[in-house]
């Protein structure tokens, strides 16, 4: 009885100092990964980082609330007040996270909370009737994953770009419009208009250009390089006019501008090309990679590094609406 005793006697603070080391490895990891600021804020690294928010913090409360219940106590409140604690916190890093060279977020504070949420329901169900324990985990669960769907889409949407690469826009999700930087308008992706054209991609992109700083949209990634492809193609519309609308129809003169990574935004470098849209204007444009490479004054564009494509409007004064769909690179 006495070496039984003995025993439990080594075991337990043995196994109690690795669930503290472990608590506060994940801890140290979760300050760094809020508080250091990013390599880059590109959208991988941006999305991966709401991507993992949720998991490390149900990790973080968990932890936490196995040491409350070893060193405070295992009361219900006792864990309560451990979560709100831990979602304190990570409310108080997005503060800080704007003083350091990041961005805070509401999302990021929204996903803490849900990670932290969850490991306490599921920490105070344990002794429920089992019905109940099931629905409760199961809720928890269900909240996890919605919050996660929104960064696991745009991950998997920046995979999809690599995978298809001559598809460079088909707007056949919402969350493809964060592959754009957007200037002076307002996007959404709607009912495609280009069904004369084909009715495979039933989608575009309809952006509404007010009048400011040069409205573009501008297409940032994309698959970079165009070796190999024969043209480029894309389907541009301008809505037809509005009953309501008390303008004057005037052409809508949007430029088409295409630029590699050693080029600036000065003519010489860049491909330029400049199209005029009356209302009811619906078109598929082609244009030969060769055109694009050649064209500019200076220096050939590198087709191997394609920095952006972006559409432009010039002097705009009241708005208008235009519509893209089916960006693509075609081998023939």
């Amino acid at each position: 009885m006495d070496e039984a005793d003995g025993a439990s006697i080594v075991v337990q603070p043995a196994g109690r100092n690795r669930l503290l080391i472990v608590a506060i490895f994940v801890g140290v990891i979760a300050v760094i990964g809020l508080l250091v600021p990013l390599p880059s804020h590109s959208r991988a690294i941006n999305r991966t980082a709401d991507f993992v928010h949720l998991p490390l913090f149900a990790l973080l409360t968990y932890l936490a609330i196995r040491l409350s219940d070893r060193y405070v106590s295992a009361s219900w409140f006792t864990r309560l007040l451990t979560t709100l604690g831990i979602v304190f916190a990570s409310a108080c890093a997005e503060l800080i996270q704007s003083r350091l060279g990041r961005t805070a977020s509401i999302h990021d504070l929204i996903a803490n909370a849900t990670g932290a949420s969850s490991a306490f329901l599921f920490a105070i169900s344990k002794p429920w009737h089992w019905s109940l324990k099931c629905v409760i985990q199961i809720a928890a669960v269900a909240a996890c994953l919605f919050i996660m769907s929104g960064p696991a889409r745009s991950l998997l949407d920046i995979w999809q770009i690599y995978r298809s690469g001559d598809q460079l826009a088909t707007f056949q999700s919402r969350v493809e419009l964060e592959r754009w930087y957007i200037r002076s308008a307002f996007v959404k992706t709607i009912r495609s208009p280009f069904t004369q054209f084909s009715a495979s991609f039933p989608r575009a992109m309809n952006a509404k250009l007010v009048p400011g700083e040069l409205p573009t949209v501008q297409l940032q990634q994309l698959n970079r390089n165009w070796t190999g492809y024969a043209s480029l193609q894309f389907d541009i519309a301008r809505p037809p006019r509005d009953h309501n609308d008390v303008v004057p129809p005037r052409p809508l003169t949007m430029q088409l501008r295409i630029a590699d990574e050693a080029g600036d935004f000065s003519d010489c470098q860049t491909f330029v090309t400049t199209y005029e849209l009356l209302p009811g204007d619906c078109r598929r444009i082609t244009i030969p990679i060769t055109e694009i490479k050649d064209q500019p004054a200076c220096r050939p564009l590198n087709l191997e590094q394609i920095r952006f494509l972006e559409f432009m409007a010039l002097e705009l004064d009241h708005p208008a609406m235009l519509q893209l769909g089916n960006i693509r690179l075609t081998r023939h």
